[in-house]
């Protein structure tokens, strides 16, 4: 709790100091698109999150993200009755791949990293098949969802509710139930955990469909708030940022330690720090190189924190 409590210090103390040198950046417009990116990115966030608590991790849902929006892009524009429809086509989509991956992992035994990364392949080269390589979206029928985006209660926009919810599920699950208990007693200690008489790979498989639904809303979210997605470049990147918030927050790589407030704060620093370089114009390519410097600063905090505790 104290590393997640010191990345939401640090992210408010970013966002006061670059809304001195910059202005900008308090205005109503940027702060609600930023307050929508923290919404659709923490719910990745969130997701992955919950897989590395058991030491896992997921790489596929930039993937998962791009196929399920794109599918309920299909869906919704093909029928005018077809909401829900298609809203079930996308999260089913989502929650298939979490399975099937947590049981290739949970009960096959193969390494998360080469399962997530295959995963991410596959799922990006059957998203392209899917749509022909073409880019979809919702045209003229948009605005029936672009209230899920832009609308916003007692001034906060929808999808920082939407996260709100979805994080508020998770952290009871995982501080205030027997369920999450046993996911850190996992990840601390898989064969402790075993012997202790807790289904793990059952709890394994659970997590990754977790990460898998999380992925989907967000896809379809994401197709909501640009209302196009492109097969080949939709997604791509997100499941970097994902890990790198839930690592800046204090999430273990090696699974066992962290928190969903953690998770969110790592969110909040991480798109608080981008949408900085952009309003002080620091090249755009170096986003990727931001990310991947979080997740190093991280493991060396993790580390480092472990050494000390021994």
């Amino acid at each position: 709790m104290r590393r997640a409590l010191q990345t939401l210090g640090l992210a408010v103390l970013l966002a006061v100091l670059v809304a001195v040198c910059e202005p900008q950046f308090g205005s109503a417009e940027n702060l609600g698109n930023l307050a929508r990116q923290i919404g659709l990115h923490g719910i990745l966030a969130v997701g992955v999150g919950v897989v590395m608590l058991t030491g896992g991790i997921d790489l596929s849902v930039g993937s998962v993200s791009a196929l399920s929006g794109l599918l309920f892009a299909k869906s919704f524009t093909a029928s005018a009755d077809a909401g829900i429809h298609a809203w079930g086509l996308a999260l089913g989509a989502g929650l298939l791949v979490g399975l099937g991956q947590g049981f290739l992992i949970a009960w096959l035994g193969l390494p998360p990293f080469v399962v997530t990364l295959c995963g991410l392949l596959i799922v990006r080269g059957a998203t392209r098949f899917l749509t022909e390589d073409q880019a979809m979206g919702l045209g003229a029928r948009g605005y029936e969802l672009s209230g899920i985006i832009e609308e916003s209660l007692l001034g906060i926009p929808v999808p920082l509710w939407i996260l709100a919810g979805l994080s508020g599920f998770s952290a009871l699950v995982l501080h205030r139930t027997v369920l999450g208990r046993h996911l850190y007693a996992l990840g601390s200690n898989r064969e402790a955990a075993r012997l202790g008489g807790i289904n793990t790979q059952a709890l394994e498989m659970m997590a990754y469909a977790w990460s898998g639904l999380l992925a989907a809303g967000s896809g379809v979210l994401f197709l909501i708030y640009t209302n196009s997605l492109q097969p080949a470049t939709a997604g791509a990147g997100y499941e970097l940022a994902a890990i790198a918030a839930a690592v800046v927050g204090g999430t273990s790589l090696r699974g066992g330690s962290g928190t969903v407030l953690g998770m969110v704060a790592g969110v909040l620093l991480l798109r608080f720090l981008l949408n900085a370089t952009t309003l002080l114009r620091v090249p755009t390519y170096l986003d990727g190189a931001v990310s991947g410097a979080a997740i190093l600063v991280g493991a060396g905090l993790d580390a480092w924190s472990r050494r000390n505790r021994r």
